[in-house]
């Protein structure tokens, strides 16, 4: 199973978006407004400790992409390689349930419950889940960047 870093590159080579791979339909209908619980598209992660949902439809047509990752104790980004994304990219985090440990261009912080973090997508960043209980986050990227 190959990281998301790598998958990443992976899209980057094809010249398409990451939620392209997963097979997201372009065609549709422009008031897809609403998305029931269960009709989410789910990414796992390969060390099977981070599932993120991606929340909204068609992402390919979107300037945001919102999603929720339930990441159990242990879980992180890919801590081999810092994340980077392109130019003109800002992240959006918002922690509803437990703690995750930040990184974002050498700066360290502990995000609890209820705190947020907007940086420059194009800076190196890394989190992972440090804490004993499941930790659930909203990331928002603008644009999409999956």
């Amino acid at each position: 199973m190959p990281s998301l870093s790598m998958v990443g590159k992976l899209a980057a080579a094809l010249g398409i978006k990451v939620v392209e791979l997963f097979n997201e339909s372009p065609n549709g209908d422009d008031t897809d407004y609403y998305l029931p619980r269960n009709e989410r598209k789910t990414i796992n992660y390969p060390d099977g400790k981070v599932a993120s949902q991606l929340l909204v439809s068609r992402i390919t047509t979107r300037k945001m992409e919102p999603l929720v990752s339930v990441i159990e104790p242990g879980g992180s980004s890919d801590e081999a390689e810092r994340m980077v994304h392109p130019a003109g990219t800002e992240e959006f985090v918002l922690v509803l349930k437990g703690e995750l440990e930040f990184k974002v261009n050498g700066k360290e912080m502990c995000l609890k419950e209820g705190d947020t973090l907007s940086f420059d997508g194009t800076l190196p960043h890394v989190w992972v889940n440090r804490g004993k209980k499941k930790a659930e986050v909203l990331f928002v990227f603008s644009p999409p960047i999956w």
